[in-house]
C-alpha cells in the first residue's frame, strides 16, 4: 500500500466538501462563509497520538498533520477518514467556537462529525460505515460519557 501524505490541495478539497455539507445542515451562513477563508496549515510531522489535527479560534485556523493513522489506508478510506477529520475540526470545532452559541466541547464536534457523515451516507453508501463507527469512537474518546 502507498504511504499517503496530506497536502495543501487535500486540505482545500476537504474544506470545500465540509462547507458544502455544512450549508445543508447549519444556518449561520456568515460563519460558514468566514470558514471558507480560514488558513489551512499542514504541520510537517506525523500526528503520533493525535488523530488528525486541531482547530484554533485565535487567530482562526485549522492545522492538520501531514500524516496520521490513515497513512496506509486504501485511497477510498484515506479520503473518508481525512474528510471526516476536516468535518470535525472545521465545522465541529471552529464553526461552533465562532458561531452564535460558542460551544467548544469535544462532544459537540463529535456530534457534528456524525451528523455530517450521516448526511453524506444518504448520497454515498461508502459513508454508511463511518457514520456508524463515529458514535463508538466518540464514547471511547469521551470516556464513555453519553452524547446528547
Amino acid at each position: 500500500m502507498t504511504e499517503r501524505i496530506i497536502t495543501q490541495k487535500d486540505l482545500q478539497r476537504w474544506r470545500e466538501e465540509s462547507l458544502r455539507v455544512a450549508n445543508h445542515l447549519y444556518s449561520d451562513y456568515h460563519v460558514l462563509r468566514f470558514l471558507s477563508r480560514v488558513p489551512l496549515i499542514v504541520l510537517p510531522k506525523d500526528s503520533k497520538s493525535m488523530y488528525y489535527g486541531r482547530a484554533h479560534p485565535e487567530p482562526p485556523r485549522i492545522e492538520v498533520y501531514r500524516t496520521n493513522p490513515s497513512i496506509n489506508f486504501s485511497q477510498k478510506n484515506w479520503e473518508i477518514y481525512n474528510q471526516s477529520g476536516m468535518d470535525h475540526e472545521l465545522v465541529g470545532h471552529l464553526y461552533h467556537m465562532l458561531g452564535i452559541f460558542s460551544d467548544p466541547r469535544e462532544s459537540t464536534a463529535l456530534e457534528t462529525q456524525e451528523e455530517m457523515a450521516k448526511h453524506r451516507a444518504k448520497e454515498n453508501p461508502d459513508w454508511i460505515e463511518i457514520s456508524e463507527l463515529i458514535p463508538i469512537f466518540a464514547k471511547t474518546r469521551l470516556g464513555e460519557k453519553k452524547l446528547k
